[in-house]
């Protein structure tokens, strides 16, 4: 192939992975290749691009605003880049810029196919292995709303795929009570390393962690009341033991957002101007940055021109509060049983699954509540597609039991109507991300 043709080879490549090139894409991109030419440790800011100059030995963030985005993906894009250089060491073939594009839908797109499958694996196990239910599922989340944003350079695909597998790490913590302590303790650890990963690539794996290990503490009430009858001294001990074991385990899950957190304060909290959160008690940058130049905040998004926004994210909303409701009775199960109101042997509702599907479903409510509340409603779809429950609840309303051989059938009527909704919302979802308008 001549240089020339190579030339053009390039140039085609480059230009249909622009298309992708949108939006936070973007903010990835910049902070994984930019390289800073000084060291001064000043902040500058202004309420446009709020410039900022950290030692160049520090991780690339040259905007204060960049700090909503975690430096994960970022630095995956600078790794991906190195190994080419090995290959090109002068970037003759492929332009820096390129191989970023390239190595950044390469590990998004890649990350969206493990996804699938660890959302199949935990539908078999939290659903009664009921494989129908777990195939549409797959088949929905595949053709799900947030399609562009899954294969985009965007965060989406990675953390789905990191916070399903904890998913099915923690469904086996919880289902394996009879497993010796080593086992368990190995469980616990990989569940810990995945939400590690989900922190270090998104905000919101923290709240993840948090639902997790703070179900998995409340689980010891039940537990100690079945046991014992009452609270001796010896279970207060082992409920205080297992808070304590739970809380380590968050700290670990979200030490990414807790050292970041720490990085962006020694970096910029220097000079005789320091920026204004440095004088907080628990200076926490990510949130200054979310409501200072995303306009985050409670009810803050709730104005009259942002009514369209809310139009927009309406059908989403109501998937999400269907979904959520279409598990209520499961979660206010579990939760008496948890809590030792309940025996497990006593209720319709019970067992190992349902208490793993439970901090699931809390967690879909609190995001999508979160979302409605403080954040910019319109980002929902991409915020909640990595949540088994929204799949699950769709797959539930079009799948019907056959009375005659007591398993479950595909009715087509329904399944064609979401297959047509969320192909439809997927669609426009990419026409308007393509020509950079919301939602994003």
């Amino acid at each position: 192939m001549s240089v020339l043709e190579t030339s053009r080879a390039v140039l085609a490549i480059d230009e249909m992975l622009q298309s992708l090139f949108k939006w936070d894409s973007i903010h990835f991109h910049g902070v994984g290749k930019m390289k800073l030419a000084n060291g001064s440790g000043q902040v500058e800011h202004h309420k446009g691009p709020g410039f900022m100059n950290i030692d160049v030995a520090s991780p690339t963030y040259l905007y204060e605003q960049q700090l909503a985005f975690f430096p994960l993906l970022p630095g995956l894009l600078r790794l991906g880049n190195a190994a080419y250089t090995i290959l090109d060491p002068s970037n003759s073939l492929l332009p820096a810029s390129t191989v970023y594009l390239i190595a950044g839908v390469i590990f998004t797109n890649s990350c969206f196919v493990f996804s699938v499958r660890s959302l199949f694996r935990l539908s078999m196990k939290l659903q009664a292995s009921n494989q129908s239910l777990a195939t549409v599922a797959c088949i929905l989340y595949c053709l799900s709303p947030a399609g562009i944003f899954l294969s985009a350079i965007y965060t989406e695909s990675p953390f789905n795929c990191f916070t399903l597998q904890a998913l099915n790490c923690y469904s086996d913590l919880l289902q394996n009570v009879t497993v010796a302590f080593p086992k368990r303790l190995q469980t616990a650890a990989t569940t810990v390393m995945y939400l590690v990963l989900a922190t270090a690539i998104r905000s919101n794996g923290a709240a993840t962690a948090g639902l997790l290990w703070g179900w998995y503490a409340l689980m010891g009430l039940g537990a100690e009341r079945r046991e014992s009858g009452t609270f001796s001294a010896i279970s207060i001990v082992r409920l205080a033991l297992r808070a304590f074991a739970s809380l380590i385990l968050l700290l670990l899950s979200i030490s990414p957002l807790i050292a970041f957190q720490y990085w962006a304060t020694r970096a910029m909290c220097v000079g005789e101007t320091p920026r204004p959160w440095c004088s907080d008690t628990i200076p926490v940058p990510y949130a200054f940055v979310q409501k200072f130049y995303w306009g985050n905040g409670l009810f803050a998004y709730w104005t009259l021109n942002n009514a369209g926004y809310f139009v927009l994210a309406s059908g989403m909303l109501l998937w999400c509060f269907y979904s959520v409701y279409s598990y209520g009775r499961e979660v206010v199960s579990s939760f008496r049983i948890t809590i030792g109101i309940d025996d497990a042997h006593t209720t319709q509702d019970h067992g190992p699954a349902n208490l793993a599907l439970t901090p699931i479903v809390l967690l879909h409510a609190f995001l999508t509540i979160s979302c409605l509340v403080s954040m910019h409603v319109q980002i929902l779809t991409r915020l909640v597609s990595g949540l088994p429950t929204l799949y699950w609840a769709a797959a539930k309303w079009c799948l019907n039991e056959d009375s005659r051989g007591g398993r479950e059938v595909l009715n087509e009527g329904r399944f064609k109507m979401v297959l047509l909704c969320v192909m439809g919302y997927a669609a426009a979802g990419a026409v308007l991300f393509g020509a950079f308008l919301p939602p994003a």
